[in-house]
């Protein structure tokens, strides 16, 4: 604790609630379901893959990854980085339907339900 506790008076309530969170994290849905939002696989692994607003290094952490494990689903988030998801496109047609190319969102409730994993990284 940094420095001395707060003094309460008599009538004093307090609340601890966490860490705030987006209306959907209070009952996300089931993984099936989420699935099926993002049209993947109910049964292949999914994978989400994260890089903040800037969607930095997520290309080349999808390339490497759908390389290497044939079958893996992948979720990438290319948060407001338009020149990230422009450049995954040509990937995410290849490779479909094991890759989901996705903007920002405020339903990332259902993007963590689907995933059987997930990979944040502002580098590779």
């Amino acid at each position: 604790m940094i420095g001395p506790p707060l003094q309460a008076g008599p009538h004093a309530t307090f609340t601890v609630t966490g860490i705030p969170l987006m209306p959907g994290f209070s009952s996300p849905p089931s993984a099936t379901d989420s699935r099926a939002m993002l049209g993947l696989d109910a049964d292949a692994p999914v994978v989400l893959i994260l890089g903040g607003g800037l969607a930095l290094g997520v290309d080349a952490v999808a390339r490497r990854l759908l390389e290497s494990t044939p079958r893996l689903q992948l979720v990438v988030m290319t948060g407001r980085n338009a020149a990230v998801r422009d450049a995954l496109v040509p990937l995410a047609v290849r490779h479909d339907p094991r890759l989901v190319v996705c903007d920002w969102t405020d339903r990332m409730e259902v993007f963590l339900a689907a995933a059987t994993s997930s990979s944040a990284s502002q580098a590779v």
